[in-house]
């Protein structure tokens, strides 16, 4: 079975994408910086995302690509459902984040029922009570590496 450390190779190019969500309606609420920087210690890079969140608030006028580079299909679905979760855990998606969410799986090549699939993953741990924490994020990117992928049909 996929293991976060699996990610960890992916943590820097996962997480600017994150730090581009953080600013993509123009609003910088608490829980999505919550959640990103609760992916950040589960992909151990707790450090390196202030210095991200700082750069990108410096750099925010300025549209810079993002491109994934190549990912495994299990890589891609996690940094597709991470995305959806800070997406939703404020509760408030704006249509920028959803036509970002859709730009990040056409970038990762997601089918429209991986996409899906992982999308209401994310919602679900949205939901869960107390805000964003460290164990929501290890427990997100756990299903997604198994929701994605090859072996995404006979987990789902």
């Amino acid at each position: 079975m996929a293991d976060i450390d699996s990610l960890r190779p992916h943590a820097p190019t996962a997480l600017e994408l994150l730090v581009r969500v953080l600013w993509i309606d123009g609003r910088i609420p608490t829980h999505q910086v919550d959640a990103v920087v609760a992916l950040a210690e589960v992909l151990g890079e707790s450090e390196a995302i202030a210095r991200m969140i700082v750069r990108r608030q410096q750099e925010r006028a300025s549209v810079v690509p993002w491109a994934p580079g190549e990912l495994d299909a299990r890589t891609a679905g996690a940094i597709h459902a991470a995305a959806a979760w800070v997406v939703h855990v404020d509760g408030q998606p704006h249509a920028n984040e959803r036509l970002l969410l859709d730009q990040i799986a056409e970038a990762l090549g997601l089918s429209d029922g991986d996409v899906s699939r992982l999308e209401r993953l994310a919602r679900n741990v949205a939901a869960l009570p107390g805000g964003p924490r460290v164990c929501h994020a290890e427990a997100l990117l756990y299903a997604a590496l198994r929701f994605s992928g090859p072996a995404a049909q006979h987990a789902a």
